[in-house]
């Protein structure tokens, strides 16, 4: 593993250090002072750190009310599937030994690789237009979207989910072939309407920082439902003030 710019061997349990995010999950691993490994949510995480209970992360400032946390350690892949691959709460001399068996057989691999990839903030560019189709027309009705907190989550400053629902013709014929072509206007259209919420922009988040985690359409009420989560930030976190 590297930290701060320094290679070192994994061999002797940092406490309350942050090991690793989840690129996917934005779940925090770190091992705890029995030296277990433990996981939890970002926003937990992010009290943590902030109350120096939790280390091994630097804070940038992204915007006026944005803050994005990166760890300072940087594991190797056969390091990082040690990890994500054990049970909660694993000792650290068992992933010390995992390791070592995966340097010498190369058997470790990471879990759902294809869905670990990092992803890094950017500025949204344009999206692409309707085909000739009347989009508008399709879509009846937006909602205003709802802002959500996991259930844990007490921190009125945060939040976890954005669920945003749309209405469809009554009378159209075919809607999932419809809904199923033009997926990405109708993400669009729902992306442009929660950017545009007064609730949403209260916490100054970028309307990239959301990634679509579900899309469902429920026939007897001709409504799309659209659930979107915090991107991972390239293996960091998010904060909100």
């Amino acid at each position: 593993m590297i930290i701060n710019g320094v290679e070192t061997e994994m061999n002797k349990c940092i406490k309350n250090y942050v090991y690793l995010v989840g690129d996917r999950t934005r779940l925090v691993y770190y091992f705890d002072n029995d030296e277990k490994l433990n996981r939890i949510p970002e926003w937990e995480a992010v009290n943590l750190l902030k109350k120096g209970v939790l280390t091994g992360m630097r804070r940038e400032q992204y915007s006026a009310n944005t803050y994005l946390w990166y760890p300072t350690v940087q594991l190797d892949e056969i390091e990082k599937a040690a990890i994500l691959t054990s049970q909660i709460p694993c000792g650290f001399k068992r992933i010390k030994q995992k390791i070592a068996y995966g340097r010498k057989t190369g058997s470790v691999r990471l879990p759902n690789k294809a869905y670990e990839k990092a992803w890094n903030p950017h500025n949204r560019e344009g999206r692409l237009l309707n085909d000739g189709f009347d989009l508008e027309r399709f879509v009846t009705k937006i909602d205003l979207p709802i802002i959500e907190r996991d259930v844990d989550n007490y921190n009125t400053k945060t939040f976890d989910f954005v669920r945003l629902h749309m209405y469809t013709l009554t009378y159209a014929e075919n809607p999932m072939d419809t809904i199923k072509k033009y997926r990405k206007n109708i993400l669009a259209m729902a992306l442009d309407k929660i950017d545009q919420s007064k609730k949403f922009k209260r916490y100054g988040v970028p309307i990239n920082f959301l990634r679509l985690d579900k899309f469902t359409y429920c026939k007897s009420q001709k409504m799309i439902e659209l659930l979107f989560v915090l991107k991972p930030i390239g293996g960091g976190l998010i904060e909100l003030s």
